[in-house]
């Protein structure tokens, strides 16, 4: 009986040290994983926050390659071999990863029409998309890292398992007037935007029918009858500027209405109108918050007078 009972022991003891390498190798992988994800991060956002002196096809180039790195983290998170009890945590991994891969080739598609002059504001959006799936991604580690914290505990192995945040600043880059302030500094740094100082901002804002001016001082009372912007734009540059986008968004009362359109041309130190017509069920007797943007055109590099913002009220 002593024999068979030190038998069990060791048997039990190889089954354990077994496991607890499983999980060390896992979970040193992993490490490994997330440190080369958190560099790619750090080098993409900041390759978009300040390209150096990297013309336009360098910069396209080097976001190729950011994008080729991201397919091969995710080849390598597939290939992770995980303990039976992570099952459920490697599946949201390899989840995380799938996005993560996909925004990045995305945005490697639409970063570079986003330094042109045409599609700008399609790949405007496309960016901000792509921001969003990398958010998502986060949330899915998150919740897998979660997972593999409550496994360890259950297994009563000790161990960490390493955090991974791709998406470090979604306050800018979830933002379409940031995105576009991003993608408007690359184009003048790299040379996308021509020679010229560019510049753009909203002179005023009126609300037909009424012909009412909006003030972002004080409640603006308007018709919700078929209501129209009539939003003035200046080009403050020397330069001509093609293709300026104007956008609109109404939030609140539990209804987020939006809407854009394009001035074709601004001559320099002129200023031209975009008519957006506010579609939607607009609820009436409440304050709302109607924000106009105008997206800065390749070379702006001040955007803080391109959005403006207005409590209005419908009546």
């Amino acid at each position: 009986m002593l024999i068979l009972i030190l038998l069990l022991l060791a048997v039990r003891g190889c089954l354990n040290a077994r496991k607890e390498r499983a999980f060390d190798d896992y979970l040193r992988d992993l490490s490994a994983l997330v440190s080369n994800t958190n560099q790619l991060s750090q080098d993409f956002f900041g390759l978009l926050r300040d390209p150096g002196d990297l013309s336009g096809n360098a910069l396209q180039a080097q976001i190729a390659s950011y994008r080729g790195a991201a397919d091969d983290l995710l080849r390598r998170a597939r290939g992770l071999d995980r303990p039976d009890q992570l099952a459920g945590a490697q599946s949201d991994l390899v989840l995380a990863y799938e996005l993560r891969a996909e925004a990045m080739r995305s945005l490697s598609r639409q970063i570079p029409n986003a330094l042109g002059r045409t599609g700008r504001g399609e790949a405007i959006d496309g960016i901000v998309e792509g921001m969003r799936v990398l958010l998502a991604s986060d949330v899915l580690y998150r919740r897998a890292r979660d997972e593999m914290l409550k496994v360890l505990e259950e297994e009563e192995i000790d161990g960490d398992v390493a955090q991974s945040v791709f998406l470090t600043d979604p306050t800018n880059w979830l933002d379409r007037l940031a995105v576009g302030a991003a993608m408007a500094h690359i184009a003048g740094v790299t040379g996308a935007a021509g020679e010229g100082v560019h510049g753009t901002e909203i002179v005023s804002t009126v609300m037909r029918p009424g012909n009412v001016e909006l003030s972002p001082d004080s409640t603006n009372n308007v018709r919700a009858q078929g209501p129209e912007l009539e939003v003035s734009v200046l080009n403050g540059g020397d330069t001509q500027e093609r293709d300026v986008i104007v956008s609109y968004e109404l939030a609140g009362g539990g209804v987020l209405l939006q809407g854009d359109a394009t001035i074709g041309r601004i001559p320099p130190g002129e200023s031209r109108s975009a008519t957006l017509a506010i579609e939607g069920d607009i609820p009436k007797g409440q304050e709302l918050v109607l924000t106009v943007v105008v997206q800065p055109v390749p070379g702006e590099e001040i955007s803080e007078n391109n959005r403006a913002s207005y409590p209005v009220l419908f009546e």
